[in-house]
Formats: C-alpha cells, structure tokens, sequence
C-alpha cells in the first residue's frame, strides 16, 4: 500500500483540509492530491501511522469475499444509504484482512471527494479491473446499484467453477499424497524389520526383492537427498511456471492436452463470454470488453488471442469473425457470438452461453474424474501391491521349503 503521509490541501472551494494517504513516495502522494483536485500546502511522512501492510497469505482476496462485497454493498445502497456509511458497514464485517484494510483506505478517500472507482484503482491485488470498470460503469450511470449486484451474481458463478475446479483436484491429490505416504512407511518403518531375516536365508533373493530392499536401505541413509530433491523440484517447477516461458508453455500444455482440452476449454469460454456479457450489459464498449475478458480466462494464450482479436475489431472486423480465427473457442460459441451480432442481443447471448458451458464443464469433469480414479487407484495398488509382494515372495518360499535354514 505504500507509506503514509499526512497533508494539508486546499479544496477547489478555498476549504482547507487535512488528512492522511497512502502512497509509494511524496511526488506520488502530490499526484493523488491534484487527482483530487486538491492543492497541497503540506506533506509531511507519519512516522508514528501504522500502514496497513497486507500479511502475504492475505494480498489476493478470494472471489466468494468479492461476491459477498458486492451484493451487501448493492444492497445498502439500494436502501438509500450513503455510500461511505456502507463501506464503513463494510470494513467491520469483513473478515479479511486485505479487504478490509482496502476499504478502510477508500473510505477516507471518498470522505475527501474522491471517486469510488478511483480509490478502488488503488488496490489492484484486491479489487480486478473488471469490478473497477463495472464500479466506473455505474458511477457514470447512476446504477452503481444495480452493477454491484450483477458483479455479485459474476463472482458467484466464478466461485462457483473454482470450487468445482479445487473439488475435481482434490481427491487424485489425496490418493498420490497417501500413496507416496504408504511407500515411505513400507521402505523406511517395515522393509527393514524383514532385513536380518532374508540375509539368514539359504536362497538368492529375487530380483524384485533385492532392489525394493535396495532402495529401501538409500532411504533410510540418504532420505534427506530425497527430502531435498522433492523441495527442490517443487520450487524449480513453481519458479519455471512463474516466468512468461513458463507460464507459455503450462497453458499451452492444458490446452493441446488430449485428456484436458475439453475441460480447459469450456472453463475458459465460461469464464470469457460471462464476464463479456456482464461489461457490455453494462455499457462497456466491445473493444475494452475484450480486454478485460481476455485477463479474466487466466490463460496467456488466450489472452494474447483475444488481444489479437481486439485490434481486428478496431479496424472494423467483425468480433465473430476475428474470434473465430483464434481457433481456441466451440463451434457453438462462435455461432451463439453471430447470431448475437446479427440481433444486436449479444450480451444475452453470451450469457447463455456461458451458462451452457458451465453445465458442460460440470459434466465434463464427471467424465474426467470417472476415467482418473480407478485409474489412480490402479496406480496406487500397483506401487504398493508391488512393494509387498517383494517381501511376500522370499516368505512364500522359505515357507514352502522347509530345510531352508539347515
């Protein structure tokens, strides 16, 4: 959020007003005042101010926070409250701590004439391009109301697949966490408790066998190279997909992938054409539509597309036309989008959609999870039906051969 500082102004009306900001350094906290129209008489650091400095776990706001923000805002200010009571109602309910540091910041900004929609640009990490565009939207309006509540039904929807998205992840995860687990306990806790007894046995032990016990016996006195190989891969694959190379390269992967192009695609034509349809119902114009959509998908390929297909729509094309050469979204989307064009209903249309995709992305992760558990389940009795068969075999024998320890 930046340091705080405390100044004096002049009002364009001659009021002289004091107050605190926040801001990166002093020449920046001049701009902010003259954005106010604000003439500044003092600025002076506020060594003694504590600044809201957002916890790292809190820096990204969650889309149900966002949700529950716009309707309870759309809802005071339907009942003729003034906006800064309700922000102010705002701050003491929220319980995160992002939000409602943001919000206290916006409050007093607003109480010193600044626009909400100026003030929420303030905090890009908590509140996104598109819910401060929609918040422009309905200030020029005289709607404000009526956009946050489309925006809460937006992020609902949003909440809505991300749940849908962490619910489909979750259980292959628990099922290669507990299978890793299980190798761990077998190779390092039990494998050794049967070491003293296959080497007092009469018999070479099977191949199997001798590597499983192998491995086992490097676990057990190298296990912090394993320990630090798994760290280190997990930071080096979380740092390759931070960098723009990276990043390529994963969604790319997601898209062209034979087993999750379907899913991946139909989240993204979700996510594009509800968060379209929701702009241009607003007023937004097809061009600045587009590019807050394209952010919206969190796929740089599609948002490099969709870049693409905005210049297309500046020199006069048509937006069916430029979005069909992407070659990234459904026949039925793209024909949904024409027939919008042709009958001027596009935001209804791509509303529809939207909808449409969304049912079809819950059915197509059914089909995904149904195909995926059996199969790590599979996987899992492999590894550890293998690891026990290597120690059940030499037993089996031994058993079946009674002079084996004469």
């Amino acid at each position: 959020m930046g340091v705080p500082y405390k100044y004096r102004a002049v009002q364009a009306n001659g009021q002289i007003i004091e107050g605190k900001i926040d801001a990166n350094s002093k020449d920046d906290a001049i701009s902010i005042l003259k954005s106010r129209h604000q003439s500044p008489i003092q600025i002076t650091e506020d060594k003694h101010s504590i600044s809201i400095n957002l916890p790292l776990t809190e820096k990204k706001v969650k889309v149900s926070d966002l949700a529950t923000f716009c309707k309870q805002l759309s809802a005071m200010l339907n009942t003729g409250m003034p906006i800064n009571r309700a922000l102010d109602i705002q701050e003491a309910q929220t319980a995160n701590v992002a939000l409602r540091g943001a919000l206290k910041s916006v409050s007093q900004s607003l109480k010193q004439g600044a626009l909400l929609s100026k003030s929420m640009k303030e905090f890009p990490k908590v509140f996104p391009k598109i819910l401060v565009t929609m918040v422009e939207a309905g200030e020029a309006t005289g709607k404000l109301d009526e956009v946050l509540e489309r925006m809460s039904l937006h992020y609902t929807k949003e909440n809505k697949i991300n749940n849908r998205v962490k619910g489909a992840l979750t259980y292959p995860t628990i099922l290669g966490v507990m299978t890793v687990g299980a190798v761990v306990v077998l190779m390092v806790f039990i494998l050794p408790t049967f070491k003293d007894l296959f080497n007092g046995m009469n018999m070479e032990l099977p191949l199997i066998t001798r590597m499983v016990m192998g491995l086992s016996d490097i676990m057990q006195k190298f296990w912090y190279i394993f320990l630090a190989a798994a760290i280190g891969g997990f930071v080096s694959i979380k740092s390759y997909l931070a960098t723009d190379r990276g990043r390529y390269n994963y969604d790319h992967f997601l898209l062209s992938s034979r087993i999750l192009r379907e899913p991946m695609t139909q989240i993204v034509t979700a996510r594009f054409t509800r968060t379209m349809s929701t702009l241009m119902q607003s007023g937004i114009s097809v061009v600045n539509a587009l590019a807050i959509s394209g952010e919206t998908t969190n796929n740089v390929i599609v948002t490099k597309a969709i870049s693409v297909a905005s210049d297309g729509v500046k020199r006069g094309l048509t937006l069916t036309g430029e979005l069909k050469k992407t070659g990234l979204f459904p026949q039925m989307m793209v024909s949904m989008l024409g027939i919008g064009e042709e009958t001027g209903t596009i935001d209804e249309l791509l509303l529809k959609t939207a909808d449409y995709y969304d049912e079809e992305f819950d059915a197509g992760v059914s089909r995904l999870l149904s195909l995926i558990e059996p199969a790590m389940i599979l996987i899992m009795g492999v590894v550890i039906g293998g690891v026990v068969m290597s120690v059940m075999i030499p037993m089996f024998t031994m058993s079946s051969s009674p002079d084996m320890f004469q």
